[in-house]
């Protein structure tokens, strides 16, 4: 079984000072080199707005300054893969941006796409359309509803919130034949954010999960020779992306999952992984930007994988 090598690992992380965010070279940092997480803090505060939100293109495909649900769900997986768990003001003020702002009681959704985004460079799908709901599923609202509930108290507005949207997730995941791999991926998340908490939520974990794995199924491409070529769900995709303490999908998706990896360690060229998406005719200097950005966050996320895994050596 082949493993990432020190070398390896340092190579990348050049890669990254050279090229990448701040914000990337301190998680990096945090993971691999005995950094420290005030330091990822302080790199996030750079992309808080005073709302409690979060935007500035820390969603490299979006760069809108303005907050949204989305850009401030990655901020919060983010905490997360550091393990910062515990209670502090970027959390109050999280919650806060999430129980005041882009939530639909009756969907129990938060708008995925806000209009602000077509004033500033982003990729085609994140263009706002007053035609549409301009929102994703549960992409993002179960990562959202799963973090709120398990940060907030029992009977404050945040976890009445998180419940009400639970509930709704349930329902719309029981309910699908099938499901975009992205919104698969927010739910594992989810799921795996609620069994941390150690916390009783109001919905059937084990019957999402089955769920889940159902769909998942369905949508993970085993094609060996689409894998880091094509923009298809890979199987190491459906690995969490907040670090959580279990690997959710391991035990029925071993083989894959492995040989994914395997896959993965021998397609490293030139110290970094390429994306395998592009914004079309759109912004192309700013792409060219995002692009590196995103090879930097891919290489942190992908690390992270591979090291829970024990493929690093």
């Amino acid at each position: 079984m082949r493993k990432v090598s020190r070398e390896m690992v340092d190579n990348i992380y050049n890669w990254i000072l050279d090229n990448g965010r701040k914000l990337e070279v301190e998680r990096f940092k945090y993971q691999f080199k005995q950094g420290k997480v005030n330091d990822v803090l302080n790199e996030l505060s750079n992309y808080k707005n005073e709302d409690g939100g979060f935007g500035h293109g820390i969603e490299s495909d979006c760069w809108t300054p303005y907050s949204s649900p989305l850009a401030s769900s990655v901020a919060c997986k983010i905490l997360w893969e550091i393990g910062f768990k515990e209670n502090h003001k970027v959390i109050e003020d999280s919650l806060g941006y999430f129980e005041n702002n882009k939530f639909n009681m009756e969907n129990g959704t938060w708008q995925t796409v806000i209009e602000e985004n077509n004033n500033y460079p982003h990729a085609p799908w994140w263009s706002y359309s007053e035609e549409g709901d301009n929102t994703w599923g549960f992409n993002p609202s179960i990562d959202i509803a799963s973090f709120m509930f398990y940060h907030s108290h029992e009977g404050s507005k945040a976890r009445e919130i998180a419940n009400l949207s639970l509930k709704k997730a349930e329902d719309n995941l029981l309910n699908s034949k099938e499901m975009n791999f992205h919104e698969l991926i927010c739910y594992i998340n989810g799921i795996t954010l609620i069994k941390d908490s150690k916390k009783q939520a109001n919905v059937d974990m084990k019957n999402m999960e089955e769920k889940i794995v159902e769909l998942v199924r369905s949508s993970m491409c085993l094609d060996k020779s689409k894998w880091g070529k094509e923009y298809v769900a890979e199987p190491l995709d459906f690995i969490d992306c907040i670090n959580g303490e279990h690997i959710l999908l391991y035990p029925y998706f071993k083989e894959a999952i492995m040989e994914n990896s395997q896959v993965l360690i021998e397609n490293l060229h030139n110290n970094i992984w390429d994306i395998t998406w592009n914004w079309g005719e759109s912004y192309n200097d700013s792409f060219q930007i995002a692009r590196n950005h995103w090879r930097g966050v891919l290489a942190v996320q992908r690390l992270i994988k591979l090291k829970r895994l024990g493929l690093i050596e």
